[in-house]
């Protein structure tokens, strides 16, 4: 309780003894935890950051993704990349594969243009867990939006064997049979797709843009009216 009055009263200097006691006495309250990492985030020390963070993990039930991904935000946002690279890479050099906390941050990657780093981070986490349908899905993703469909289809594919009514990644599978002009490939994935989830309007308006291009122009017209 002083701690945390001390805290409410922004007086850092004394909740951060205080909250060091509490946890040198065996206190695991998350709280007590978090409260503490958040004083050092706000003075930017990052080492004793690190130190608690894995304190955090090792000592408390707070979600490993979430804390992880919280101090990898904090660490990014202070140009510390090569740092984060270093607890993501690392992770699965010990054969540890948090999928959650893998595709945060191949999406940082991917989105900072570092596309290259972020597929070969999904590689190596895919041999470590070759069934997660969260990273194959994102690897997908990726490799679709650089249009390299071919190699895309095929992690998709992966994907849908291991959860074959995932709408999301039917309307991908779709999308880059479509951009190949494999037309029936496409329609029968959207139409996959449009069965695990109606509410699609993307689905509705690639069917009639297809159907269009074939000159069937009565099933256009049906798909379009949906969208």
């Amino acid at each position: 309780f002083e701690a945390l009055k001390m805290h409410q009263k922004n007086r850092f200097d004394k909740a951060e003894i205080a909250y060091k006691k509490l946890i040198k006495n065996g206190v695991n309250d998350p709280d007590v935890f978090m409260n503490l990492y958040q004083i050092y985030k706000q003075s930017i020390r990052i080492k004793d950051c690190f130190i608690l963070y894995k304190k955090i993990i090792k000592e408390t039930n707070i979600s490993y993704s979430e804390i992880t991904i919280d101090f990898l935000t904090f660490i990014i946002d202070k140009e510390k990349e090569d740092f984060a690279n270093e607890i993501v890479f690392g992770s699965l050099e010990k054969n540890e594969c948090n999928e959650k906390v893998i595709s945060f941050y191949a999406k940082y990657l991917f989105e900072k243009s570092n596309a290259n780093l972020a597929i070969d981070l999904l590689k190596r986490a895919l041999k470590v867990n070759p069934i997660s349908i969260i990273l194959l899905s994102n690897m997908g993703y990726i490799l679709q939006s650089l249009n390299r469909y071919e190699i895309s289809i095929d992690y998709y594919k992966r994907a849908l064997r291991l959860k074959s009514d995932d709408a999301i990644v039917l309307f991908n599978l779709a999308n880059c049979y479509e951009e190949i002009f494999d037309y029936e490939s496409a329609i029968n994935f959207y139409k996959k797709s449009l069965l695990n989830n109606s509410n699609n309007p993307e689905a509705y308006r690639a069917l009639g843009t297809i159907y269009s291009k074939l000159g069937n122009f009565k099933l256009a017209k049906n798909y379009l009216q949906e969208c």
